[in-house]
């Protein structure tokens, strides 16, 4: 689908999460869908993917795609929502969607504008430098506070 035509989700932050969690759970029958859902991430989260993949290509010695590096399998979101219930705040080329959960969770989902689209900006934490074997391992980063309010 082209960024500017009147069908694509992206246009707005309620379409570009839909579209993205569409893709995600379609990747879970049909691991062909996670470089769809790929595309629907921000450059920022794609090159962290990149960088992720390049190491994993390094270290296996296979070819590995960005996309991946979405672990069809661990794809698991927190909280069921409806999608026609999706509310976006919109600050410039930043954006929050916010799904409030069928069992009354709510997820905010943190999105950032690149061109005519919308995209999903996962926070990937940085990649950590590989230690030799006789150094000992750093202790593992805290983990990410959560988007939940």
């Amino acid at each position: 689908m082209f960024a500017g035509c009147a069908g694509d989700p992206a246009r707005t932050p309620e379409g570009a999460v839909t579209a993205f969690v569409s893709d995600l759970d379609r990747a879970r029958l049909d691991p062909s869908a996670r470089r769809a859902a790929f595309e629907h991430l921000s450059a920022r989260a794609r090159t962290a993917l990149q960088d992720r993949a390049s190491r994993a290509s390094q270290v296996s010695g296979w070819a590995l795609q960005p996309w991946e590096m979405i672990a069809a399998g661990r794809i698991r979101w927190r909280i069921r929502f409806d999608r026609s219930l999706l509310r976006a705040r919109v600050s410039g080329d930043r954006a929050v969607v916010t799904a409030q959960g069928l069992s009354g969770g709510v997820a905010d989902i943190p999105l950032v504008r690149e061109g005519e689209r919308w995209r999903v900006d996962l926070d990937l934490p940085p990649m950590q430098e590989p230690t030799r074997a006789d150094e000992p391992s750093p202790p593992p980063p805290p983990p990410p506070p959560p988007r939940r309010r």
